[in-house]
């Protein structure tokens, strides 16, 4: 009967091929893999602690050792003014801080209060003292001092004593 069919139209039917809706599928599903594949990557090379994190949940990486405080830098990494600075501006910090120890204690005693009389005392314009490298000297003097009171609640003279500081200059 095939033949007959043949003859008559000169031409063999045969039903629809499912190959053109299978290759159609197979070259979206290679088009979405390789995005997503060229996401990852994208995203891995932006992000180099995801790899990190990926190859140490994989067991083929150690994790990083943890730093102390990696937002500062070191007092040897600081330029040669910014030491000058450092040197003049930390006892000026200390004795600040203890003519007003209540108020330290007490959590009122504002970064720009203490930069107010930094700049009336050195002679430097307030807006000088807001630049990242003199800002992070004065944070420093102040947090040594905060952390050896405990925060102000050790007495002032304990804590003077602590720091090597004479209060009977005050």
């Amino acid at each position: 009967m095939a033949a007959a069919t043949q003859q008559a139209t000169g031409k063999i039917k045969r039903a629809p091929s499912k190959r053109k809706r299978h290759g159609r599928r197979w070259w979206w599903l290679a088009g979405v893999t390789l995005a997503l594949s060229v996401g990852a990557a994208l995203v891995l090379h932006l992000r180099p602690e995801w790899l990190q994190a990926l190859r140490v949940a994989a067991g083929v990486a150690q994790p990083p050792k943890p730093t102390a405080r990696p937002r500062k830098a070191s007092a040897r990494s600081r330029s040669a003014g910014t030491r000058l600075f450092e040197r003049a501006v930390v006892p000026l910090v200390r004795d600040y801080v203890f003519a007003h120890y209540g108020d330290f204690a007490a959590s009122r005693l504002t970064f720009r209060d203490l930069k107010t009389h930094l700049a009336e005392s050195m002679h430097v314009p307030y807006e000088e003292l807001q630049t990242d490298e003199l800002s992070e000297v004065i944070e420093d003097a102040v947090d040594v001092i905060a952390n050896k009171c405990d925060g102000g609640q050790t007495p002032a003279e304990d804590c003077a004593t602590a720091l090597g500081f004479d209060l009977a200059g005050l």
